[in-house]
């Protein structure tokens, strides 16, 4: 028999799906039972919901931010994070590069006149971040 885990549930989705399983690896996985969720355990006929912990990411420390280029632009109406990545690094797919180095996870986060920083060279920062 064998036995039935969070994770092993999980690898075997991702594996069944061609699904990178490697950004999980060293997360770990909690039972969520707060009472607050007791509806959404009823409706799905369950007493808990297992989730992976929120990752702890380093920001870059003075040493790397010092061989950076940091572009400044102005958040302005119209502004998305999609549109600077796609203009300063050619590809709208690392605008959380930009969200990352703002501590700002989404557009919704900035407000108009805000300071953006937009990290350069790119090679540099995906090293860093180990992508």
């Amino acid at each position: 028999m064998t036995l039935r885990t969070p994770q092993r549930e999980l690898r075997k989705y991702l594996k069944d799906n061609n699904m990178a399983e490697d950004r999980y690896i060293d997360r770990g996985i909690r039972n969520n039972s707060h009472p607050m969720y007791k509806t959404l355990f009823f409706n799905r006929g369950v007493n808990f919901i297992s989730h992976h912990q929120t990752p702890d990411f380093d920001y870059p420390d003075d040493l790397l931010l010092a061989e950076l280029s940091i572009k400044e632009e102005v958040w302005k109406t119209g502004d998305r994070m999609f549109k600077y990545a796609h203009t300063e690094y050619g590809d709208v797919n690392y605008w959380w590069i930009i969200a990352f180095f703002n501590k700002k996870p989404t557009d919704s986060h900035f407000e108009l006149g805000d300071v953006v920083y937009i990290p350069h060279p790119l090679e540099s920062v995906l090293e860093f971040l180990e992508v």
